[in-house]
């Protein structure tokens, strides 16, 4: 058996509150959950895990401030969430910073959202139009929307 078991993100959310009733002696943790709120956690088993989402988005806009050529970046959201914001908000105060240290002018494309976490073929129709806009680094906090997103970029 196992001791614990880590699910990879919210969408899991009913899964594991479900299998933590049946399972009370193993110890579930979920990505971006808010389950261990009291009104959804039966159980004393359940924790959420929230990174901090500028951070993240910190990182990835201080790689793409070093990889742009064309000094226009994409970010390709899926639900309008905090956490998206947070990622946006650090990507692009990051790529600014670092594009500065490096000479270039760093500007962020209007941000689409999908409202939704699962459209691909939205995602794959915004990449599309940022690319005509001249992005060529992208980021992005969508989920199967971002691998619509792959597809347009990798085309």
């Amino acid at each position: 058996g196992y001791d614990m078991i880590y699910a990879p993100g919210n969408q899991y959310t009913d899964a594991v509150l479900q299998a933590a009733e049946e399972y009370p002696d193993i110890a579930f943790a979920l990505l971006n959950g808010a389950a261990d709120t009291p009104d959804k956690a039966v159980n004393k088993n359940v924790s959420s895990l929230l990174p901090n989402a500028q951070q993240i988005g910190w990182i990835a806009g201080a790689l793409a401030g070093l990889m742009t050529e064309s000094g226009k970046l994409g970010f390709i959201g899926g639900m309008e969430l905090d956490t998206t914001k947070g990622k946006i908000a650090g990507f692009e105060e990051a790529a600014k910073y670092v594009g500065e240290k490096e000479g270039k002018e760093i500007e962020l494309l209007n941000v689409p959202y999908a409202n939704s976490f699962s459209d691909a073929p939205k995602g794959k129709e915004f990449a599309t139009e940022l690319i005509a806009q001249g992005a060529d680094v992208f980021f992005g906090d969508a989920s199967a929307v971002d691998s619509g997103a792959r597809e347009a970029i990798d085309a």
